[in-house]
């Protein structure tokens, strides 16, 4: 759901907060999907959240490239949004 409105509106940066505990393993493949997505259509990535913690095992591809940018703060988040504008 989240990679269609990534698709249909391709954003400069598109952030998602990763609160909760991932119950299931299609939960974590769809992030992954989302990050594909993104990279893609040329969209930035963030991840931030208390949980974020969860994602470091599949936070790079098979080439070692970073599938997103992790975000502690909103002012880290603000920085980023600032340097790709």
């Amino acid at each position: 759901m989240l990679a269609d409105a990534v698709i249909d509106e391709t954003p400069g940066l598109f952030w998602l907060n990763v609160t909760e505990a991932f119950r299931s393993k299609s939960q974590l493949a769809e992030v992954i999907k989302l990050a594909e997505v993104a990279r893609q259509r040329g969209t930035t990535f963030v991840i931030g959240g208390r949980h974020t913690g969860e994602l470091e095992s599949v936070a790079t591809d098979g080439e070692g490239k970073p599938r997103w940018i992790v975000c502690e703060s909103m002012a880290q988040l603000r920085r980023v949004a600032t340097a790709i504008v």
